[in-house]
Formats: C-alpha cells, structure tokens, sequence
C-alpha cells in the first residue's frame, strides 16, 4: 500500500555529522566522551534518549515524557550523560564534540532479525551513540544545506514553540512523523495547529502516507478534528486524481467520520441502541479507535502504546453498558463485542515496546475496580439464548472475557504444562455452557484472587476414583454430589470423557430432564410450568418430548408471545436444563408468517437447524434449499446414516426413535445443548 520513502538515510546522516568540523575540546567537555563510555542498556532505550533531548526542548516537561514512556529510566544514565540531555538542543554542541570518539560503550548493537543482540554483536561506539542524540536534533534539510552551525546559533534563541515550528519547517517526512508521534504519546497541544497545517500544505500531492497520519491523528482528537476535516474535504476535492487518494480515499474518509461523529464508545453504543448502527458497525467502530500496523500496513506512524487505555476505556464501557442492559440478546451481543476488544487489547499489549510497556492487566489493579461488581453480576446470569448455532448464556460469554483478560496472571498449575493448560482453556473458555458452576467459580476466582489460582494436576487414577465415587446414581443426584466439589474437581469429569464406557453411561444419564431454569422473570408461566410437570420432567429427550417442546413453543407464538426455549446437558452437570427467555427477531429470519427454529449440537459439531412456519393449526417444515453437508444435517438424516453406515461402531446404543441418535462426531462429546425458537412475522 505504501511506497519506500527515499528521503535522507540514517547513514547519509551520520556521515555528515562526523564530517563535521570539531570545536576545540576543553577537559571539562571530554568528560561527556568518558560518560559514554560507561553507559549501558539497550541500543533501542539509547535512541529514546536523543527524542528525550528533543521533547525537552520543545516544552514537553520530564514528568510527561516518562509517563509516555514507563520503561524509560534516565536517572539510570551517567550523570554528566543526563545532565547534557536536559539541555535539549543547547546541549548539541557537546554532542558534536564526541562524533570522532570510537572508544566503546557498554550497549551491543542490535544484530538479530526482530530485534536483540548475539554473543557476536559489537558494542556501538561513543560516536554511534553520540550521533543518535544529534540526528534527533538536527532536522534533515539543515544537514542537506550544510547550514547547521548557524541553524544552531539561531534555533538556541528560540522560545520552545517557536524552535519546534522551526525543526518541523526543516525536517524530513520520518522527522516530521515522529513530531506526530510524540504528539500523540504525550498530547502536546502546542503542536495541534503546526500538523494540521502541514496536512492541508501536502494534500494536493496527497499520497498513502499522508492519509494514515491524518487517520493517526483523526484517532487521538476524535471530534476536535471536525473543523480540520472539513477543511481538508474542500481542499482535497480539487486533488482526487492522485492515485493513492483515488484508491483509498474513500474508505479512509469513511473511517475519519465514524470516528468524529461518535467521538467514543458510549455515543456508538447509544447510536445502536436506537438502531443507527448494527453490531457489525459497531464492532467496526471499536477497530477504528485504535492502529493495528502489523495488520494492514508496514509503518507505525503512531506508538503501540496510546492504543492500550483506548481499548482499556473501550473494555470498560462495553462491559457497563451490557450489565446495564437487560435484554438478553442486547446483553450478549454488546459482550461479544467486548471479546473482540480483548482480543485487540492482548494483541497491543504483546507488540507494544519494551521501554513503553506497561504490566500486564491484573483483576485487582486499581484501574479496573469500577467493572469488578458489574462482572461478578453478569456472571449470575446464566438465561441462555441461541448465537447463530450456537447456545450462550451471559454467565458464560462473561467468563469467556475475564479469562482471556486475566488469566495470562494467574497460577493454574502445580507444574507447568502447556498440554493440560490448553485443556484447561478449552474446557474453561471455548464452551462454557457446559460446565456453568464451574465456570462461574473460576471467574470468581480470576476476579478475587488471581494468584492463589491452582488447578493440581490429576492422574488417571485420580479421575477413575472419582468416577466410580459417583457410582450407579441418577441424573439429578450425580448433580447434587458433583455440587458438592469444587471446581478443580469437577473439571476432572470433563477428562474422562475420552473413555468410551464411563462416555455410554454419561450419556445415558444425559437425557433425563432434571431442571426447570425459570431465572427470566417473563419465564415463570403457569403453561410453561405444566409443560414441564406433564411432559417433560423425569422424561427423556426422545422424538416425544422434542415434538412437544416445538408445540409448545408454537403455542405461544400464535398467542403473540415468543420464545426462546434452550437446554443443555453436560459431564459436569448431566441431565438437561432448561430455560425460557424472550426472542428478539434477527433480521435474516424475517419473513411473512412467524418461523419456528429447532437445533441440537456440541462444543465442536453442530446440525442444520430445522425451521418451520407456524400456522394456526400446525407447524409446517421448510424444505432446506440444497442438500446438505454432513456437518448440517438434519437430525432424522444424521440418525438414519448413522443406521445405515455398515462401519459405525459405537458403545453407545440407543434406541433408534430417541432424538439423541446423533452422528459420530456428538457421540464423543461430554454434552449437548438445543433450542426451540419462535420468530414474529415481519411487520
């Protein structure tokens, strides 16, 4: 997308500098020389000393520099060292001085792919280091010009503003990048007008890099930017033909308004409540209030580390608004979304650089205190509602987001192993509908105390006792004895799934309806509660009770009232639970008669879901399209090529009417979910 910039190079620079005539050197001004032979650290916290002189000269205070920059320390240099940094561009001179010194420092080169040194880097020089801090002074067309003795004289008379205006008026379009992203880093609003104006000054050859710096810039002031835009637009209108602008324009365009007509997350939030957004629009927004570089481009115009609180305030807001909301599908919607923050909040968190790291996110750091009573409510909501394919509950999508969030600080092992980390993950945070009290205790854990988190590791042994404490008991007391166990235990049952016999008993037991879920107020119906006294409890799931749970569904939707009626049945809590809560039509099930949506899967398989219209007497089924593949079959089609398939070995054998009789894949599972869905007919 971006063309290599051919401006002056880093070797045309520092040729010059050392092409410079020397002043006479003095004792006192050799110590600076002797200092640089003493300093130690890495090559990449050097080069953030020479833009340390520069901010500084500018009047960008310490304090603010190293709050942009945590992991740099400069009381760590050698004192004569620091001293002359404080001086910003008035200490040039003695810089210059030290561009003929080869003697060695205690900083190796940086001589590996991706950054760091070998056993066989050499150590960079006085010059080498003395020339970082210079080239960072000097702007690049004061070197060009051979005018850098008289600059110098001139810039050190300058107030700061006045001497920042002048180094941007000379320098090339690297240095003028990295006045924005210092600007960005410690929001130095001296600098606002100078970028604006040097944007406008470059858009009638307006190229690829000029739209990611407006972008970058666009990011950082949101709705300040509107005056600018609307500058930039009527300029820009006269120039279209450059390619790049041609090419990319519009959707840069696109993105600058988003961001400056909902200046944060909560006014898109509030723009998709009242139905001005989708929630793809809206989880376009949380992307565009940050810069992936390493996604869709090469050049990093701003640091990595400005985008960690955005996304951090994102998190936050995203996690309010969903405790606020009471909808369900509102609710899980806006979770999911802040999911996908996480996910951009780790991955910033593991590209930002060393010296502006900041500590990993911790459960009990001060800056997350306010979301910590809303999380552990979300978690007390375990209403469950189908996501595309698949059965969510808040409690779960809730515990999704604190794992991912925190669980890289806590301790979940005697002994380290990636292997039984992995399944723990997998167990925890890919399905958590399954093992819901489970869940729900380890994100209380990750929320109370995440260092004290240990999960032992347990051995085959272990898990057979365990089991066969259980015994030949029903559904609804295995329940109550795994009840009884903490968490770390009962995720033992989950391991023992990979044995086919202990797996055919376990799914026997599974079938049983054991539980009414009625947490949804809207839910506790005198009908519902027959439904499940005549029908359902102590039954099996089996073509009866299925047939029953679509009536009674369709039931209702004739009388204006839709639901979502859902199940599940896990190793950690075997027998079926269900509950009601109330549908929120999607727009891609809108049609002219109410629709009935009926499916069945696992944590790694699911069927096609059957649909049918609701008449006033019946449901009528709706004929798939096209055939199916076999990971969307229908359960009567999965069910008789499961008794056609003269290879299919199985302990399981149920009978061939039970709705269970499911393909291969379902069979090795440790659970099942479904639902039963009512959609209106579109008005």
């Amino acid at each position: 997308m971006i063309s290599t910039y051919r401006g002056s190079t880093l070797i045309l620079i520092f040729a010059l500098l050392c092409g410079i005539q020397a002043r006479t050197v003095t004792g006192a001004e050799e110590s600076l020389a002797d200092a640089l032979t003493k300093v130690s650290g890495t090559q990449q916290n050097w080069v953030r000393c020479g833009t340390f002189a520069l901010c500084l000269s500018w009047g960008i205070s310490e304090q603010k520099f190293k709050e942009a920059w945590p992991g740099f320390k400069p009381e760590a240099l050698p004192p004569r060292v620091l001293a002359e940094l404080r001086k910003g561009l008035q200490g040039l001179p003695e810089w210059r001085r030290c561009l003929k010194d080869s003697r060695p420092s205690g900083i190796l080169e940086v001589d590996l792919f991706g950054g760091g040194s070998s056993d066989k880097a050499s150590k960079l020089t006085c010059k080498q280091l003395a020339s970082y801090v210079a080239r960072t002074l000097i702007p690049s067309d004061v070197l060009d010009r051979d005018e850098l003795d008289a600059w110098e004289e001139r810039t050190n008379k300058l107030p700061p503003q006045k001497r920042m205006e002048d180094w941007f008026k000379n320098a090339d379009l690297a240095q003028r990048q990295m006045l924005l992203a210092l600007t960005i880093k410690t929001r130095h609003e001296a600098a606002y007008p100078l970028l604006e104006q040097d944007f406008l000054r470059r858009t009638p050859k307006a190229d690829a890099y000029l739209l990611l710096e407006i972008s970058a810039y666009v990011r950082h002031r949101r709705q300040a930017t509107a005056k600018f835009l609307t500058q930039f637009k009527t300029e820009i209108a006269k120039h279209k033909q450059q390619p790049d602008y041609a090419e990319y324009g519009d959707n840069f365009t696109a993105m600058w308004e988003s961001l400056v007509k909902y200046g944060s997350m909560d006014a898109g939030i509030a723009a998709w409540r009242q139905g001005q957004l989708d929630i793809k629009e809206l989880t376009d927004l949380l992307y565009r209030s940050v810069d992936l570089p390493w996604a869709y481009h090469s050049k990093q115009i701003e640091p990595t580390s400005v985008h960690r609180p955005v996304m951090e305030a994102n998190l936050k807001t995203l996690l309010l608004a969903a405790h606020k909301e009471k909808d369900l599908n509102r609710r899980l919607k806006l979770l999911a979304v802040a999911r996908t923050a996480v996910s951009v909040l780790i991955e910033i968190c593991q590209n930002t650089l060393p010296d502006e790291q900041l500590p990993p996110p911790r459960s009990d750091a001060p800056e997350w205190k306010d979301v910590i009573t809303p999380l552990r409510e979300l978690l007390s909501d375990n209403r469950l509602y189908p996501e595309e394919y698949w059965l969510r509950s808040t409690a779960s999508r809730t515990a999704e987001v604190i794992w991912e969030l925190w669980s890289r600080t806590a301790k979940f092992w005697e002994s380290s192993d990636d292997r039984d980390l992995y399944w723990l993950q997998e167990t925890i945070s890919s399905q958590p509908a399954w093992s819901p009290q489970a869940v729900r205790e380890v994100a209380l854990e990750l929320l109370s105390q995440p260092d004290a988190m240990v999960c032992p590791k347990a051995s085959k042994e272990e898990v057979a006792k365990l089991v066969e404490q259980l015994g030949d008991r029903s559904a609804a007391e295995w329940r109550r004895e795994l009840d009884k166990l903490p968490w770390q235990r009962r995720l033992l049952i989950e391991s023992a799934v990979t044995n086919d016999a202990f797996r055919t008993r376990l799914l026997q037991k599974s079938l049983e309806f054991v539980e009414l879920d009625t947490i949804d107020p809207d839910a506790k119906s005198a009908a519902l509660q027959k439904l499940w006294n005549d029908q359902l409890y102590k039954k099996q799931l089996d073509a009866v009770s299925w047939a029953a749970l679509k009536e009674w569904v369709a039931g209702e939707a004739r009388a204006g009232r839709h639901w979502t009626l859902a199940g599940y049945s896990s190793a950690t809590r075997p027998g079926i639970t269900i509950s009601l809560s109330r549908s929120t039509p999607e727009d891609e099930y809108k049609a002219d008669t109410p629709r009935l949506v009926a499916n069945l899967g696992a944590r790694h398989t699911t069927l096609r879901p059957e649909e049918y219209h609701i008449t006033a007497t019946a449901i009528e089924a709706i004929p798939p399209k096209k055939r199916p593949d076999r990971r969307s079959e229908t359960l009567e089609e999965a069910s008789k090529r499961i008794r056609d398939e003269d290879d299919f070995e199985s302990e399981l054998r149920l009978p061939s009417e039970v709705i269970t009789s499911l393909p291969m894949e379902l069979e090795r599972e440790s659970g099942f979910f479904f639902y039963v869905r009512s959609l209106p007919a579109k008005k």
